[in-house]
């Protein structure tokens, strides 16, 4: 083996497509500044790529300018010629800039490299959300750095790498199963859950709170023990800490025990999880929180306002119609110069056979009682003014009874349309 001296040496920069310079000093550097690589000649005439330190950590490169869209094959050819599979497994990759849409998916996204191939530069990796591109910036990260590209289920879902989900839900609910995580694209490992309380509960029908999942067999991670009312105070922390397989569609719920908090309590949940195979990770779920809110406007139907007609205010509207002073429009006609007309053998005009339609029996139920308006009264109330008692037979008091009339259910068959078939019985005319 050749041993050659540093000496002075040349720096040069370029792009990636330029023809590398040969006869310079060796030890001379390249950088390319399109994929941010630089590399060092090491006799004179040829490069190898060359990060500066030596450590192979982190890498970077430029997706092929003609790279069809992947989201798991990743060609960067100034990451070629390292020797098959020299990345498999240990190293993952992260894209740097999305150069469609600077700041879109799946930029940060980090996944781990299943396959290299050394002479096109070819990576393949676990699946991004979203299609990588070409002249897309990447970044290659051996595994001991790999977790500092960020610790959540959004950007790091590789094999074993922590991640951490983050769920809210409000207290003040219906009592039921209200949802916190599911299981998505493939199983984890649940290792821990902590619930962290915002103020004291100190009002309202809730007795207690648990979180579970809901497979067939149920495992519970804070009990309705842990979790009672007494228990939850301000800043107060409940924590889990254990080994759980959830698989995908699994859900971790929190109940809700005895009913709403009466205002809002809204606690945090987080769970700290590891992905069984990659791309497994915990996606929040609202799912099972289909319950209805206890805020007031769910319950219309026991507000005062939504019962008018079971409203004692409503009585006093049906007395006027049987007072006396209703009934002066229609006492002319029954002046006593005009009484003889209503001998004995006129009551049979108005006999009880005709009189089913306003006694007692004809009334409706309570819920009907909209239809006893005062206009529907006062078509009554002649037959119970003092002027028409001195000519009226006793044949008519049965069927215009004050039970009759004054009862707030009172039939359609009492609105003024009935009256009109009673008025002729007692004019001039009827003798």
């Amino acid at each position: 083996m050749t041993v050659l001296r540093e000496t002075t040496t040349q720096r040069y920069i370029g792009l990636s497509t330029d023809v590398k310079p040969t006869s310079v000093p060796v030890g001379s550097t390249f950088l390319e500044y399109d994929t941010k690589n630089n590399y060092k000649s090491y006799d004179g005439t040829n490069w190898t790529l060359y990060n500066g330190s030596g450590d192979n950590f982190i890498l970077y490169g430029q997706c092929s300018a003609t790279m069809a869209d992947s989201t798991t094959t990743i060609v960067i050819p100034g990451l070629a010629g390292y020797g098959d599979d020299y990345f498999n497994t240990k190293y993952y990759m992260q894209m740097i800039r999305n150069a469609s849409v600077h700041g879109n998916i799946p930029e940060r996204q980090v996944r781990k490299i299943t396959d290299y191939v050394s002479t096109t530069g070819t990576f393949t990796t676990e699946a991004f959300t979203s299609n990588v591109s070409a002249l897309d910036d990447m970044a290659v990260l051996h595994e001991t750095i790999s977790q500092l590209a960020g610790p959540t289920s959004a950007i790091n879902k590789s094999v074993g790498v922590l991640q951490i989900a983050i769920a809210t839900e409000d207290l003040n609910q219906l009592s039921g199963n209200k949802g916190l995580f599911i299981g998505t694209t493939q199983a984890v490992i649940l290792e821990k859950l902590t619930l962290k309380m915002p103020t004291t509960v100190a009002a309202g029908a809730l007795t207690s709170i648990s979180v579970q999942n809901d497979d067939a067999t149920v495992t519970t991670y804070i009990t309705s023990a842990q979790g009672i009312v007494g228990n939850l105070l301000t800043e107060a922390e409940i924590v889990w800490t254990g080994v759980s397989l959830i698989n995908v569609g699994t859900k971790i719920n929190l109940t809700i025990n005895g009913g709403p908090t009466g205002i809002a309590e809204v606690v945090t949940v987080i769970a700290q999880s590891r992905a069984v195979v990659g791309g497994g990770y915990l996606a929040e779920s609202n799912l099972p929180s289909a319950s209805p809110s206890a805020s007031p406007s769910a319950s219309p139907s026991l507000s005062p306002s939504a019962s008018p007609s079971l409203s004692p205010s409503l009585s006093p509207s049906l007395s006027p119609s049987l007072s006396p002073s209703a009934s002066p429009s229609l006492s002319p006609s029954l002046s006593p110069s005009q009484s003889p007309s209503l001998s004995p053998s006129a009551s049979p005009s108005v006999s009880p056979s005709e009189s089913p339609s306003l006694s007692p029996s004809a009334s409706a139920s309570p819920s009907a009682s909209p239809s006893a308006s005062p206009s529907a009264s006062l078509s009554l109330s002649p037959s119970l003014s003092p002027s028409a008692s001195p000519s009226a037979s006793p044949s008519m008091s049965p069927s215009l009874s004050p039970s009759a009339s004054a009862s707030p259910s009172a039939s359609p068959s009492a609105s003024p349309s009935a009256s009109p078939s009673m008025s002729p019985s007692l004019s001039p005319s009827a003798s």
